[in-house]
């Protein structure tokens, strides 16, 4: 019986994990071609606006799918998130605005079920250890990476989509989370003030992530650089071993120490990448990406764990689905937007600095 059980957590890992770096990698992947493909068709700002829309379905898709993973559980809801990822890959392949938008939409909504779906399956499964948990955190920056090659031809989406049916159906061979199976049938509902630490601690974290992620692209392009793809490569192969590292030190050191730390680091890099640009450093950039990398592996690495752990498994899912992707529409989102309107050295400091100490300040409000 205990064999039995290694290997179902051992399935349900991987198939989460996998799932997550294909919602990622389509994510991202309309990250990178509204900076470099759509922003030459429609104007930087407009790419940008696409982009954010895309924001603006995560939220509504962690309400939908919360609920369902709530009520019908976490296996169901993971299952039809796939669904959605399927159909919005379908609308890059389009130069119709319309389409591209629709398509983008499709993708915010569909990720903001999986993540948190699969975070509490996860954590659920493997007794809240942020190193397993932290498994499903490496769909970022795989995620990252393969978008960094799959929008150079938005047609490998074709074969992307064929991938991702396969591990569709291979799906229905995981089991429902443990916890779930004996939640109680008490009242449903939601403490809003443990939602509103949650999103705040989020905040930071998907601010500067997306200021290197996305924004950084277009700016760095503006400033005269070039070959802009290597720092996306570098931080997303850093990032694939250090998340695992951290969400290892998490489980031994503590959330919130490992979480202040990557914090830190973040304002670091921030503050670098300024500098390095306005200068035309190549190096330097390099660097600041990769200081960068660290901060937010750490940050991230017990994100999961840490909004999960946060609340009860009767509202586990819609919970921690909906901290994570207001945070990103409230910071992850706007942070590219905001930035496109100005471009002044200040107020691309400050813009992520102050969604960081937003996070700091949330974080300090979670019991150890």
């Amino acid at each position: 019986m205990k064999k039995e059980e290694e290997k179902m957590k051992s399935l349900v890992i991987v198939i989460a994990s996998l799932l997550t770096v294909l919602e990622w990698t389509s994510f991202f992947s309309a990250g990178i071609l509204s900076a470099i493909y759509f922003s030459k068709l429609i104007g930087i700002l407009s790419a940008f606006l696409i982009f954010f829309s895309g924001f603006i379905g995560r939220p509504l898709g962690a309400m939908v799918f919360g609920l369902v993973g709530d009520k019908f559980g976490r296996k169901v809801s993971l299952l039809l998130t796939s669904l959605f990822l399927i159909l919005g890959n379908l609308g890059l392949f389009s130069n119709l605005t319309i389409f591209i938008l629709i398509g983008v939409i499709l993708m915010g909504f569909s990720l903001g079920g999986e993540w948190s779906s699969a975070s509490v399956i996860v954590a659920e499964t493997s007794a809240f250890k942020a190193f397993w948990v932290s498994f499903i955190q490496i769909g970022v920056p795989a995620g990252l990476l393969l978008s960094s090659i799959l929008a150079l031809n938005r047609y490998a989406f074709l074969f992307f989509s064929i991938l991702l049916v396969f591990l569709f159906i291979l799906s229905f061979k995981i089991n429902e989370s443990p916890l779930f199976m004996r939640k109680s049938n008490n009242r449903f509902s939601i403490d809003f003030k443990k939602v509103i630490i949650g999103i705040t601690v989020k905040l930071g974290e998907s601010s500067t992530f997306y200021f290197f992620a996305s924004f950084s692209l277009a700016y760095l392009l503006l400033q005269g650089f070039r070959s802009t793809m290597i720092f996306l490569f570098s931080t997303a192969i850093e990032e694939i071993f250090l998340i695992l590292i951290f969400g290892h030190l998490s489980d031994i050191k503590g959330r919130k120490t490992v979480s202040y730390f990557g914090f830190l680091l973040m304002i670091i890099s921030i503050i670098f990448f300024v500098i390095f640009s306005v200068h035309k450093n190549y190096l330097g950039v390099l660097f600041s990406f990769l200081i960068f990398g660290i901060g937010d592996s750490a940050t991230y690495s017990a994100q999961g764990t840490i909004l999960s752990e946060l609340f009860m498994t009767e509202n586990r899912t819609l919970s921690a689905g909906i901290s994570y992707q207001l945070s990103a529409v409230l910071a992850g989102g706007m942070t590219p937007v905001l930035l496109s309107i100005n471009h002044s050295t200040l107020w691309l400091i400050i813009v992520p600095c102050f969604y960081i100490m937003l996070s700091m300040l949330g974080l300090s409000f979670i019991k150890k």
